[in-house]
Order: C-alpha cells, then structure tokens, then sequence
C-alpha cells in the first residue's frame, strides 16, 4: 500500500478535518454566545453566521452535545460545556497566532483572516510555538514586507520576506544553551 510514514501524515490530516468542523461550531456558538445576555446562542443565528441550513445545524449539535460540548434544549438557545468552551478558548487561540504570524509575513489582512480560519485546524503546537518565537525574536525588526505585500527596502536594498523568515526559524530552532 503505502509506507507508514505518508499514511501517518494523511491519518492526521483526516483526524484534523473531523475535529475542523466541531472547532467550527463552538468556536461561532462562542462569539454569538458572548453577544448575548443570556450566554446561548440560537440555531438561526448560528446557521447564518455559518452559512448552513437550520438542519446541518441541528445535526451538527446533536453531535456535539453527544461529544460533551454542548447542551441545548428543543427549541432553545445553545450552550457551551466546560469542555465546549476550552475548545474554543483553545481554537480562537490557534486562530490569533496563525492570523498574526500571516500579518507579519505581510500577507493582506483579508487573505490573512479567510487563510487563517483554515490553518488554525492543521497546524501543530510545534509549529505554532515557532511561529510565536520567530515573531518575537524579530519583533525589534518587524516583518520583511509591507502590510501590501512590497518588500521592505533598508539601507537601499530589499529584505526578502523568506530570508528573514528562514533566519528567524534557523534562530529559533538552536538549543537555548548554544547562543
């Protein structure tokens, strides 16, 4: 078939998709729920924010509540378990280092927020943890574009984006003791 390795890397990804649209659901019962006094969200508003039908909605919770993340009454709001809510404490987390690390890249702050809202689903903690260092530890130099995209230009020659990026990473990647 295939080696143990890619079929790994696939199983990951597939794990990742499953767990994309639940991270989905509570991240937005989240956002409505924090708009609302009553700290529950309603299955329409829910369905227009994510631009659902009513019943992938109710689907969706059924599956949810019985994963532990929800809890809901016929015909009445929607709430957020513990659990529910650490999801999405934990997804909008993700979600804020991919969308600042793409803003510090100079990625455009539209294409920043639609790629991010994928991203967030995939990408590991190692690979969250360097993006979070390589922006600290260049934060002195800022990023090597503009908010459009231009390279920066210093001492009257361009900063490549990926050099700076690569040299940051390289930086990052070195044992705390060896500096």
């Amino acid at each position: 078939m295939g080696s143990p390795r890619l079929d790994n890397r696939f199983s990951k990804t597939r794990s990742d998709h499953l767990s994309e649209r639940a991270e989905d659901y509570v991240e937005a019962i989240a956002d409505l729920a924090g708009a609302n006094e009553s700290g529950g969200c309603r299955v329409g508003a829910l369905a227009a924010m994510l631009e659902v039908s009513h019943v992938t909605v109710v689907q969706a919770l059924v599956r949810l509540e019985s994963r532990g993340l929800v809890r809901r009454k016929l015909r009445g709001p929607v709430f957020l378990t513990p659990a529910g809510r650490r999801m999405a404490e934990r997804s909008h987390g993700r979600h804020a280092i991919v969308l600042e690390f793409l803003l510090w890249l100079g990625v455009g702050r539209k294409a920043a927020e639609r790629d991010a809202e994928g991203l967030e689903h995939h990408v590991s903690e190692e690979t969250l943890t360097r993006m979070r260092i390589a922006m600290h530890r260049s934060a002195s130099v800022g990023p090597a574009v503009d908010k459009s995209g231009r390279e920066r230009v210093e001492g009257g020659h361009a900063t490549r984006a990926s050099d700076a990026l690569r040299a940051a990473v390289k930086q990052s990647s070195r044992a705390p003791g060896r500096r």
